[in-house]
């Protein structure tokens, strides 16, 4: 189930906003070809603007995720985020999926799509700059962002995490 501004959206609700049965609605979530182009693009419209996202059952075994997103995975610095933000998650029970977009729109777009069908119960982006669409998206996903060493982020938008390197790097020299 997904939410619709605290409304439960539900594929019943999708599929007669749709004009359309619930099992042709559950073909298209769950990436079936036997739905005519024009109707998964409308159902796949409908479920983007209400901000669907499946859920898996629920089960004993099923671990909380949360997904750790760079621009890129280039450096040492990434690797020592990884490992931290996998050590408090594995101490608290929760999964991480580790993505890079490499500062692409498409890139972002397809993680975005990923993400919708996991139990993605937050996000961790480790980027200067998180472009405003994709943060609209996850505010309309009702997801906590968290944004590390960001750049010209208002903080009002999401909370932040950084270090003083910019300020620093700009303040006059001590003597």
């Amino acid at each position: 189930m997904g939410s619709d501004n605290g409304r439960n959206v539900t594929i019943a609700m999708i599929a007669r906003l749709a004009g359309v049965s619930v099992p042709t609605v559950s073909r298209v979530i769950n990436g079936r070809s036997d739905v005519a182009p024009d109707t998964r693009e409308r159902v796949e419209a409908l479920l983007n603007h209400h901000g669907y996202r499946r859920r898996s059952p629920a089960r004993r075994d099923d671990a909380a995720l949360i997904d750790l997103v760079f621009n890129d995975l280039d450096s040492p610095w990434a690797v020592e985020i990884i490992r931290g933000v996998e050590d408090v998650a594995r101490s608290s029970g929760v999964g991480t999926v580790v993505s890079a977009i490499h500062w692409r729109i498409s890139s972002a777009k397809q993680w975005l799509d990923n993400m919708r069908t996991r139990s993605t119960e937050g996000v961790i982006f480790v980027t200067s700059m998180v472009n405003p669409p994709l943060q609209a998206e996850l505010r309309r996903l009702h997801l906590p962002v968290v944004i590390i060493d960001p750049a010209g982020v208002d903080p009002q938008e999401s909370p932040t995490i950084g270090a003083t390197n910019w300020a620093a790097a700009s303040a006059p020299a001590s003597t």
